[in-house]
């Protein structure tokens, strides 16, 4: 019996973690539920607003947890099993059943991953790596990013880079930064229009040539690199083909913003992206 209530306990624990680790709203993926029921909140709304769990930040953590839980009960089911076989020799034939099950445990775990992007690296990123000069970069598209919280157009991806130019850039998943900092940058002038220049005008601010020359001094970026197109995807094996970041009326404002009132120059241009330099 006490046995029984351990099971049950460590179960309850599975489901529970399972569903913090679903995030905020734990059925918005099931497209054939009502778009009402679809976006009810899961606990991980309360939780995210405790002291001390609020520092976890991505639901994705709780995943531990769960995944405790059921190596709990995978024990529980394997002593189980085992108490069968040596108990009565009509269960043998599962233990090569077991270990099939196991096997396949293991190839899903390991299988490739559902979603994956390109791993190719512009080539411009050798060559300034090579240059050899201090100075760090600005990426564009621009944000910030800490846990679920995002700031700007931020995209995980433009840091690939970073393993082959070694520098500082701005921007990109800074975790656990205070996000009053992270808010606060966004609405920098010049780091502002850069950030969302879809959306946001210019103004005055951003055309402030003191403000300017304050905002690169500070941040010392030698390069600006604005990126023209997403990289290619793999979903399930399938390739998926890049796209633009912007719209073209998108890119020509970022272009005259940068040549005209940063003072960069363009110094490289690809069907990737383009590059520009200080004067």
């Amino acid at each position: 019996f006490r046995r029984r209530r351990l099971v049950w306990l460590w179960v309850i624990v599975a489901v529970f973690f399972a569903i913090l680790a679903l995030g905020p709203k734990p059925l918005s993926t099931y497209a054939f539920l009502h778009e009402s029921v679809r976006g009810l909140p899961g606990p991980f709304t309360l939780f995210s607003r405790l002291p001390a769990i609020n520092g976890l930040r991505v639901p994705s953590r709780f995943v531990v947890m769960t995944t405790l839980a059921v190596a709990v009960l995978a024990g529980f089911g394997f002593s189980a099993l085992l108490g069968a076989i040596r108990h009565s020799g009509r269960y043998r034939y599962l233990v090569p059943v077991a270990l099939l099950v196991l096997f396949g445990l293991l190839f899903v775990e390991n299988r490739p991953g559902y979603i994956a992007t390109s791993t190719d690296i512009p080539p411009f990123f050798e060559t300034i790596r090579a240059a050899g000069d201090p100075g760090n970069i600005l990426i564009i598209p621009l944000g910030w990013a800490t846990g679920n919280i995002k700031y700007g157009n931020q995209q995980t991806w433009t840091q690939l880079p970073q393993t082959i130019h070694e520098r500082p850039m701005l921007g990109g998943m800074v975790a656990r930064a205070p996000e009053a900092e992270l808010q606060r940058q966004s609405e920098l002038p010049v780091l502002g229009f850069l950030a969302d220049p879809e959306n946001r005008e210019l103004r005055e601010r951003d055309m402030d040539a003191g403000e300017i020359g304050r905002i690169r001094d500070h941040y010392r970026f030698d390069y600006i690199v604005c990126y023209k197109v997403m990289p290619d995807f793999y979903v399930d094996g399938n390739f998926i083909d890049s796209y633009p970041v912007y719209g073209a009326g998108t890119m020509a404002r970022i272009d005259e913003y940068i040549t005209t009132y940063l003072g960069f120059d363009r110094i490289e241009e690809t069907d990737e992206l383009v590059a520009y330099g200080r004067h």
